[in-house]
């Protein structure tokens, strides 16, 4: 019996078998997750305390807006990161603010939330094209922050689609600068 070019060494033809498949399993295993990040503010006043911070589109401030109590939202800002594969990265969402998001691998992440540097929420979910992902609280006042997670596309600020997961559950305010 002849094995694909190996003659009847069935050893060799075995270790190429399992090294075709090492390779393709890891070249897979390699890519990278790309995240978009954004602050998002929450607010029934008309306007963000600043004038910098943008409307977010009309898709994610209804989906907020089916979530939380607030009238009006708006991104503080974005951050579009690389996660390397089954790894993690800290992002820096304002001066008071960061998040370290852990790729999980089957689309599931983990997100630390920091607030001046100490841990203020976790939370594990699932993050998959065209869901999103929002971890946040409460703030001083009669307002709050979240941060939205969706998986990039490769353009700005990627628009979300269906799916919401979120844990809405930390009590300090990281969104002041």
């Amino acid at each position: 019996m002849s094995y694909g070019g190996f003659g009847k060494n069935r050893a060799s033809w075995w270790k190429a078998l399992v090294l075709a498949v090492l390779c393709g399993v890891t070249g897979a295993w390699g890519a990278e997750m790309k995240v978009n990040a954004r602050l998002i503010w929450g607010t029934n006043d008309g306007k963000s305390p600043d004038p910098a911070h943008q409307p977010v589109d009309p898709e994610v401030a209804k989906k907020l807006g089916k979530m939380f109590k607030w009238k009006n939202y708006f991104q503080v800002r974005q951050v579009v990161a690389n996660i390397p594969n089954r790894g993690a990265k800290r992002i820096t969402m304002s001066s008071k603010c960061d998040i370290e998001v852990t790729d999980l691998g089957s689309s599931k992440i983990a997100v630390k939330l920091f607030g001046e540097g100490k841990p203020v929420n976790r939370s594990v979910g699932s993050l998959a094209k065209g869901e999103l992902f929002i971890i946040g609280g409460d703030a001083k006042g009669d307002n709050s922050w979240c941060i939205v997670l969706t998986l990039a596309d490769g353009k700005a600020g990627p628009k979300a689609a269906s799916g919401v997961v979120s844990n809405a559950s930390a009590t300090t305010n990281p969104i002041a600068k």
